[in-house]
């Protein structure tokens, strides 16, 4: 659990979501402490029991079946205010799970917002629920967002494309 996932803002967004729907959806936290980071994780585990939201949201703690867990999700909300290169969200989109993102760096080079996914704006938890009450209540946006999802993976993040522009990449 990194400081920088947006896990508070998604506690957040998932107690205006559970105020906002009957029945509640189940929220997933998916995967562990990263090194030196457990303090953080104990108080994100305090802000959940604190908001009463341990009915609702479960954490799972690492987990190695990929493909199981983003089959549970609908949609994956990915509050990440800072982030490098989201594999996660290649992962989702390949399984065709709709995506609520944060706008931050490495998001905006793999979601569209409104074509791919929904981007809202990093550390505001009320968008990120709005995010997703939209997915869960428009089913024609969500089979628009995870039909385009599925064929960005396809024709931007493939093996063959990635590597075709790594070997015609000019070389410094």
């Amino acid at each position: 659990m990194c400081q920088l996932k947006g896990h508070r803002e998604f506690l957040h967004a998932a107690a205006a979501v559970r105020q906002a729907m009957n029945p509640s959806p189940l929220f997933l936290v998916v995967g562990e402490a990263s090194f030196r980071e457990d303090n953080y994780a104990r108080g994100v585990h305090t802000v959940a029991k604190r908001m009463g939201s341990r009915d609702v949201v479960r954490f799972t703690g690492f987990r190695a079946d990929i493909a199981r867990t983003l089959a549970a999700m609908d949609p994956l909300a990915f509050p990440s205010y800072e982030e490098s290169f989201g594999l996660a969200l290649l992962e989702a989109m390949a399984m065709k799970v709709p995506i609520v993102a944060c706008r931050s760096a490495g998001v905006l080079d793999i979601v569209e917002d409104g074509i791919s996914g929904l981007l809202v704006p990093p550390k505001d938890a009320q968008a990120l629920a709005t995010g997703i009450i939209h997915l869960l209540h428009d089913g024609e946006l969500r089979n628009t967002v995870v039909a385009n999802a599925r064929r960005r993976v396809e024709l931007d993040f493939s093996a063959e494309t990635v590597l075709n522009r790594l070997e015609t990449r000019p070389k410094s």
